[in-house]
């Protein structure tokens, strides 16, 4: 589009703007309800608008529902649509146009387990709903994000069982109409969050996200074959504090961007106890570059002299 899109939250209400090349703003858009509001993702569509999606928060107990925005390139909004019947939690997490169709990927509480369910919509040119999917039981099931493929799409996210709060890997592959390829699940002793997924370049998929245990959380990536299973993992993250994953990026070198942020914090040891005396700095900015193998081979970080250039392209 010759401009980059960003998403943000900022006290609840999304904030939607447009920039330049240059970091130059063109518009700027933002979408209020009563409730909490949040727009979780926006790419471009075929036709050169933009598509951005999320939920808006009624205020009226429990009663998200699914939202999905296109704007066009000067930010006049074409079309917008709400999808969820009120009463529940409806919210889409990604969203993209493929062909005739809109797929939206979140979660729903409207499932007949009792809990949150990973959802996924299809939706048609004029946004009617054409057809949707409930995935999940009694604990927490979410969709993130999905990646289209040439014959359909593999969507990435996480499950949970009733009560616990460790998470493991899901990732399910479809066609355009909605016919499961199969489905294959990643757990361990840690809880694994994935966010985001990306076609690799040399096949198969990048997924990135979060992985904690025994208090720590660390930024996941994670290499998957055309199957969904894993090849190789790489764990970022300091030892003490939480590290967390934003973003996701494969370029065509076949080298893979993940963006987040990290807290350093200080520690004292006296008198046979671990004192921990702050955050140093606040939280710091961080980009790794990993190549196709999973090794690191750039960072670059708030405050520190860097070319990223240089390491990422």
């Amino acid at each position: 589009l010759g401009m980059a899109g960003l998403a943000l939250a900022q006290s609840g209400t999304p904030l939607i703007l447009a920039a330049d090349p240059a970091a130059r703003l063109i518009w700027i858009r933002t979408f209020a309800s009563p409730g909490d509001d949040w727009i979780n993702d926006i790419v471009p569509t075929p036709g050169g608008r933009l598509l951005a999606t999320g939920f808006l928060d009624r205020g009226e107990g429990r009663d998200w529902r699914a939202l999905a925005v296109i704007f066009s390139r000067s930010g006049a909004v074409r079309r917008r649509h709400e999808y969820g019947a009120g009463g529940g939690i409806d919210a889409f997490w990604s969203g993209h146009r493929v062909a005739d169709q809109f797929v939206f990927a979140g979660f729903t509480t409207r499932g007949s387990g009792g809990g949150i369910d990973a959802w996924i919509v299809r939706a048609r040119n004029d946004g009617r709903m054409a057809g949707e999917s409930i995935i999940g039981g009694p604990g927490y099931d979410r969709f993130t994000d999905f990646a289209p493929i040439a014959d359909g799409f593999v969507f990435i996210g996480h499950g949970t069982l009733a009560g616990e709060d460790r998470r493991w890997l899901r990732a399910l592959r479809t066609t355009r109409s909605g016919e499961r390829r199969w489905e294959r699940t990643i757990e361990g002793p840690e809880s694994i969050s994935p966010l985001y997924i990306e076609p690799a370049q040399d096949g198969g998929f990048i997924v990135a996200g979060g992985i904690s245990q025994r208090g720590d959380s660390d930024i996941l990536v994670m290499k998957l074959d055309d199957e969904g299973r894993e090849v190789w993992r790489r764990q970022i993250g300091t030892p003490t504090a939480p590290d967390v994953n934003h973003g996701l990026a494969v370029l065509p070198n076949g080298n893979i961007v993940v963006v987040g942020y990290s807290q350093f914090h200080a520690f004292r040891y006296s008198g046979g106890t671990l004192q921990d005396l702050g955050t140093l700095g606040g939280p710091q900015s961080e980009a790794h570059a990993i190549n196709n193998a999973g090794q690191v081979v750039g960072i670059a970080k708030s405050g520190a002299p860097f070319n990223p250039r240089r390491a990422f392209l």
